[in-house]
């Protein structure tokens, strides 16, 4: 019996995470929170794992697995930001970039059809910026002793991530709609 059914099957598990996570956050349990986006966040290298190595890998999980990272990463700085637990021009910047590529890759699908973008490796690296300054803020929302110093570095961090992948993505669409191509990683 194979069970090729399981990275899938976590994906989902991440998704039914979110809504816990943010009611422990309102709530004011930030040890409960880090604990269900911890979970998420290495539920979130496992399935990937498996359909990788596993050769389980399906079309379904290419959308729920992106799908529960933006689910979690938004809902929770969404979150944050509306406690004032992280800064709200952070939020609006990491949601902004995620409505900005939607936005580009919705025009470009209009414009050109159906493509397939490969995943960039800045935004892979943004993605790990992310939780881990997600992890970080919670766990001196706890508190635990996270020096301030650490997390201003991981605000600096997520900024430059972030700003670095929304342009390359707009740099992506753009390519696309000029040429109708562009490499899987490096978009040239």
């Amino acid at each position: 019996m194979t069970l090729a059914w399981l990275p899938n099957a976590i994906s989902v598990f991440r998704i039914a995470l979110v809504p816990p996570a943010v009611v422990a956050m309102l709530a004011g349990a930030f040890g409960t929170a880090l604990i269900l986006v911890l979970v998420a966040a290495l539920s979130d290298g496992m399935d990937g794992w498996l359909a990788r190595r596993q050769g389980w890998g399906s079309t379904l999980g290419a959308v729920l697995d992106p799908l529960a990272d933006k689910l979690l990463m938004l809902a929770t700085y969404f979150t944050l930001g509306a406690l004032g637990s992280i800064p709200g021009w952070l939020a609006v910047l990491v949601i902004g970039r995620d409505a900005l590529i939607a936005a580009g890759a919705g025009w470009l699908w209009w414009r050109r059809g159906a493509y397939r973008v490969a995943a960039r490796r800045i935004s892979k690296l943004n993605t790990i910026m992310q939780a881990g300054y997600l992890l970080l803020v919670l766990a001196a929302l706890v508190p635990l002793p996270v020096p301030a110093e650490v997390v201003a570095g991981g605000t600096l961090l997520v900024v430059t991530t972030t700003l670095a992948s929304g342009l390359d993505y707009l740099y992506v669409f753009y390519r696309m709609a000029v040429t109708g191509n562009v490499s899987k990683e490096d978009g040239t």
